[in-house]
């Protein structure tokens, strides 16, 4: 079993819960190797096979450009399905691994969602409304139906939609609580997973962090899972950290894998901290520093992590998703 994670900072495991146990989903960048020992390059009118996990990594390049790549990380072979968008992409690829739905935004629009067909190449507009649509993912392996994370006029605080492709109408989910803003969520065959906040205490320690100049303070993330219509929504846990920003069920469908910072008790994020970040790798993309990001696989039957995925140019990961 494998866990690909692309940040590196210091965690330790935290408190299993009840029927899930909590991983953590990394993000960093480790010292550099030989890229040719790392990588192969795709060659012409290859193409990638069905039988591995499928990565849908979505980029942010030093120029200002988003592409969406589907990577194989078993045979290190990678194909740009997106390219040259200007804004920041989120993308997921559907369980027969035929249609790709992305969130993009053209001219003075909101983000809305797209699908790309890849047996005709062609890409169409799913919704069309003044409810901005971010972080897609499918509800059925056939791709007919698409959740999203929405915001909007009539929606204040973010909520999770289900928009059926066909019909391009949506239903949003737990709108009676004004004041819970799911911050990441994931989808399984018959279950969501989320990350729940409340809006006024986010807004208020941002605030507080704004005027002081300190560090941002830990908030409660309440984690609830409910069933795909929206129904049933119950609470799993509560866990305090400044950031959740993934979430995601594993392969099994039994696990959570979650990535924070400074989760409970724990200091900085993930739970290995990879030494040698190579020097003069930190960019400044449109006003944003950071450090530049690749793609790493654990496995957690050796404990080996191992680089798979280098983007051509620097660039920062903003969305990946697995599909197996």
């Amino acid at each position: 079993m494998y866990i690909f994670i692309c940040k590196c900072k210091k965690s330790s495991f935290f408190t299993a819960i009840i029927l899930l146990s909590l991983l953590v989903l990394l993000f960093g960048c480790q010292e550099k190797e030989d890229d040719s020992t790392l990588m192969k390059k795709k060659e012409e009118n290859s193409t990638i096979s069905n039988e591995n996990e499928k990565l849908i990594v979505s980029i942010f390049d030093n120029e200002g450009k988003s592409s969406v790549v589907e990577l194989d990380a078993e045979k290190i072979v990678e194909e740009e399905l997106v390219t040259n968008e200007t804004v920041w992409l989120h993308a997921t690829l559907s369980g027969n691994k035929r249609y790709l739905a992305y969130t993009s935004a053209k001219g003075d629009g909101p983000w809305e969602i797209y699908l790309l067909d890849r047996n005709d190449k062609k890409t169409h507009q799913v919704t069309n409304d003044t409810l901005g649509q971010l972080m897609p993912r499918f509800g059925d392996k056939e791709g007919k139906t698409i959740y999203s994370e929405i915001l909007g006029e009539k929606y204040p605080v973010s909520k999770i939609a289900k928009v059926d492709v066909e019909k391009k109408d949506s239903i949003v989910f737990d709108t009676e609580q004004a004041d819970r803003a799911v911050e990441m969520y994931d989808i399984s065959t018959n279950k969501i997973i989320g990350a729940f906040v409340s809006e006024e205490e986010n807004k208020a320690r941002f605030k507080a962090s704004n005027e002081t100049g300190e560090t941002l303070e830990q908030i409660m993330y309440s984690i609830y899972e409910m069933n795909l219509d929206g129904s049933d929504m119950k609470l799993i846990t509560s866990i305090k950290a400044i950031n959740i920003d993934s979430i995601a069920y594993g392969p099994d469908e039994k696990s959570i894998i979650l990535g924070g910072e400074n989760v409970n008790e724990d200091e900085g994020s993930g739970i290995y901290k990879l030494s040698g970040i190579p020097k003069n790798e930190e960019v400044n993309f449109n006003g944003i520093t950071t450090k530049i990001q690749c793609i790493y696989k654990y496995d957690f039957d050796n404990k080996e992590i191992t680089k798979v995925y280098e983007y051509k140019k620097p660039a920062f990961v903003t969305d990946m998703t697995v599909t197996y």
